[in-house]
């Protein structure tokens, strides 16, 4: 499918708004992953450190629709572990920082709960 603009700006706004950066450039997905709006890429086999696409947060096999609605962005590697699985999967990439302010890159592989990720984060969850 070929997306436009409007659409990727539309799934890009979902994603959780990093205090203290450009909403327009920087935010993190649903795991806690730093995505990068430049960085957007339609499949999920192109990691970088930043990159993200869009997922289908029900399955269509499950009986979700391919509608704004049911999209949302996620890092590349977070979309690539999800798959079809829904409501719980497994999240593998995270960003936390150190307490010298540092930029961590975590590995979780830990469940996401589809009904317990934030919408918003504050000011001391994280500094890149």
């Amino acid at each position: 499918m070929d997306w436009t603009n409007e659409q990727i700006q539309a799934i890009w706004e979902k994603a959780i708004p990093i205090p203290g950066h450009s909403k327009n450039e920087v935010r993190m997905d649903a795991c806690g992953a730093i995505i990068i709006f430049k960085e957007f890429t339609k499949d999920k086999v192109s990691f970088s450190q930043y990159s993200w696409t869009f997922d289908i947060i029900k399955p269509i096999e499950k009986g979700g629709e391919f509608e704004l609605i049911n999209l949302r962005p996620l890092h590349t590697q977070n979309a690539a572990s999800k798959g079809d699985n829904y409501p719980i999967w497994k999240g593998i990439k995270t960003h936390m920082t150190s307490d010298d302010g540092e930029i961590m890159i975590l590995n979780i592989n830990q469940d996401v709960n589809m009904n317990e990720t934030p919408d918003v984060w504050s000011e001391d969850d994280v500094y890149f």
